[in-house]
């Protein structure tokens, strides 16, 4: 999916609120500066602050990023507490890649990563950046909120 998706999303959602950037970041948490990136379709945020929006617009992480044009209104919240999302995750790498026979150097030319970002999310608990989520929802046939513990 594309960052223009992400921010055309992000607009609706903060037009509808009848929100502007700084009550977003204030609201949020977030920085002004990365609020204005996310609209102006530069980068996605990390994904606590993913969660975060999609917390907050009670909206999913898959519509947020252009997995799912249903938006997904509703009681999405996330049920684990953040430092739980990444041992999950890896949980659901690891059982992925024992059902598809696959190495973890496989799984990173399948992501399009380097093995050893890989090996910093196996051993020292790192988490992927939401672009690259993304791609592990596709290939995994996972939702985003899945993966990120919102279902």
């Amino acid at each position: 999916m594309s960052l223009q998706i992400f921010s055309a999303r992000l607009i609706d959602l903060m037009q509808f609120n009848n929100l502007s950037k700084h009550k977003l970041a204030d609201e949020t948490g977030a920085q002004r500066k990365s609020v204005i990136n996310w609209v102006e379709g530069r980068n996605y945020p990390r994904p606590n602050m993913l969660i975060k929006l999609a917390n907050y617009f009670r909206v999913s992480t898959d519509y947020l990023v252009g997995l799912s044009d249903t938006n997904g209104r509703g009681d999405y919240v996330c049920k684990l507490e953040y430092e739980e999302i990444q041992p999950r995750l890896i949980a659901i790498l690891e059982d992925y890649m024992k059902c598809k026979h696959l190495t973890k150097y496989a799984l990173s030319k399948m992501f399009g990563m380097e093995q050893s970002t890989l090996e910093r999310w196996f051993k020292k608990g790192a988490m992927p950046e939401v672009s690259v989520l993304i791609r592990i929802s596709e290939k995994t046939n996972k939702s985003l909120d899945y993966l990120l513990g919102r279902e």
